[in-house]
């Protein structure tokens, strides 16, 4: 039976993942990528399942950024990143019966992920959301 601390690990592994995944992402990526490369990030820390289906990174961006989409009916796309877009990445790590959710909102400008967004249709909503890391 997993513990608190059993679910604090899993979730960790998440925080982790998605902390070291916005630096790689290209303008060349798509959904399908990113979220290839989420799951090969969480299994080389020890994550290999998932509980949401059979989705352990839910990936939407560009054109799909606003979509609510079922975990059941979810297959990633190929649109590109691009120069300019926000890509949201789900987490839903699954290991020895304990879980983790996170998710987190990416801002990518001039083809670069950016924590500090500088378009004014980002930086109005970024500054007010808890993805925000300024003053």
């Amino acid at each position: 039976m997993p513990t608190i601390r059993h679910h604090r690990e899993v979730q960790a592994i998440a925080r982790r993942v998605l902390a070291d995944l916005g630096e790689t992402i290209t303008p060349d990526d798509s959904e399908r990528t990113i979220a290839a490369r989420a799951t090969s990030m969480m299994k080389r820390l020890g994550i290999t399942a998932t509980w949401y289906y059979d989705c352990p990174a839910f990936v939407l961006l560009g054109s799909r950024s606003c979509l609510s989409v079922s975990g059941a009916n979810y297959v990633p796309e190929s649109e590109p990143v691009g120069a300019t877009n926000l890509v949201t990445v789900d987490l839903s790590p699954s290991l020895n019966g304990a879980w983790g959710d996170c998710a987190r909102s990416f801002v990518v400008e001039n083809g670069r992920h950016t924590d500090m967004p500088t378009l004014p249709e980002f930086k109005r909503v970024w500054t007010q959301s808890d993805n925000y890391i300024g003053e």
